[in-house]
């Protein structure tokens, strides 16, 4: 089995894995806080005929602090291989989206490149030694090329340039097309000497078996109901205790959800109180681009409650209309007073939550 070496010795801050002590995965006063990188450099394919262009990926700090909280279980799976002095050179990161997949790869990062003046680069961007490869912003859909994975050729034929280790993310794995997975595997099959690859994978069962063999699993799944109360609790002190009871209930177990749901009370106040035509201009300025993308998070989540509660053919068919109109509401140049009344009509008849 290829391995990537020996590994630093834990940061001055932090505590020995022996001496980790976790309370539902949140870390205790005397543990190193939850980091993100702030700004990394990403590595992206190309496009038609365009040369390959490189991006800064910018840190969510609802992603932040949800990493440690109640995946206490992965940390001590990869603290333990840290602490035997050998750790398995890829690593898949599977569950759903918002669990803190990326979160845990960027701390990886930090504990095998941060020493030193490496902290200092990772947060500038230009740490030489790690590699992230992730869809291009501008065009989340298009995946991850083969051509961004080739580029990764002069990391791994070279030795690291700081230290004893490389370290390559893909966020996330399955945004891979066929090319660019045959490609990775090769990659994976003939490491390199101190490489670790990170796979964040939300749907791991599209990737091709041969990668998935490759890789130690580290499976982040939904937190119950209580524990993700508890990081509102923690992390958002100020949120009210119904709303954090709110929340909890719609975010799916998914810290990332949950915090990205904050400020949720006031909206769903609004959509039981206010009929759907005012609600809907709530939405009609220029700064309600955020609550408008709060809206289209909670709506599909609203009548999945309401369908598992009391399944039937209105509930169904609300959902699949709100489904899609979400699809189409974040688009640029769409009327968000318009997209806001429909999804409005449409929670009241699947949820008779929202107003006439």
């Amino acid at each position: 089995m290829a391995d990537c070496g020996g590994l630093p010795g834990p940061p001055s801050a932090g505590v020995a894995p022996d001496q980790v002590q976790r309370v539902a995965g949140l870390p205790p006063a005397s543990q190193p806080r939850a980091w993100r990188l702030p700004g990394v450099a990403a590595c992206y394919g190309r496009g038609a005929g365009g040369a390959s262009t490189v991006a800064v990926h910018q840190a969510s700090r609802q992603d932040e602090q949800a990493m440690w909280l109640g995946h206490d279980a992965a940390w001590q799976t990869f603290e333990a291989a840290w602490a035997l002095g050998r750790l398995h050179h890829a690593w898949l990161l599977a569950g759903p989206r918002g669990m803190g997949k990326r979160a845990f790869a960027d701390q990886v990062a930090m504990r095998l490149l941060g020493e030193g003046q490496g902290r200092a680069w990772l947060e500038a961007g230009a740490h030489p030694d790690l590699r992230v490869l992730a869809p291009q912003p501008e065009k989340p859909a298009s995946g991850i090329g083969v051509d961004a994975v080739r580029e990764l050729a002069s990391l791994l034929r070279s030795h690291a340039g700081v230290g004893r280790h490389r370290v390559v993310i893909v966020d996330a794995a399955d945004d891979m097309n066929a090319h660019a997975a045959n490609a990775l595997l090769k990659s994976l099959e003939e490491p390199g000497e101190g490489v670790l690859f990170l796979l964040v994978a939300h749907a791991p069962g599209r990737l091709p078996a041969t990668i998935r063999s490759r890789c130690r699993v580290l499976r982040f799944p939904p937190l119950s109901q209580t524990v993700i109360e508890r990081l509102l609790a923690e992390r958002l002190p100020e949120l009210a205790e119904n709303e954090r009871v709110q929340v909890a209930a719609l975010c799916g177990g998914a810290p990332g959800e949950a915090l990205a749901m904050a400020g949720a009370g006031a909206l769903l106040d609004a959509l039981e109180r206010e009929p759907a035509e005012q609600f809907a201009e709530r939405f009609a300025g220029k700064g309600s681009a955020e609550t408008f993308a709060l809206l289209c998070r909670l709506a599909p989540r609203l009548l999945a409650r309401a369908a598992r509660a009391a399944p039937g053919a209105e509930v169904l068919a609300a959902y699949a209309e709100v489904s899609a109109l979400v699809r189409d509401a974040l688009r640029p140049g769409e009327d968000r007073v318009m997209m806001a009344h429909a999804l409005a009509l449409a929670l009241a008849r699947g949820s008779g939550m929202a107003a006439r």
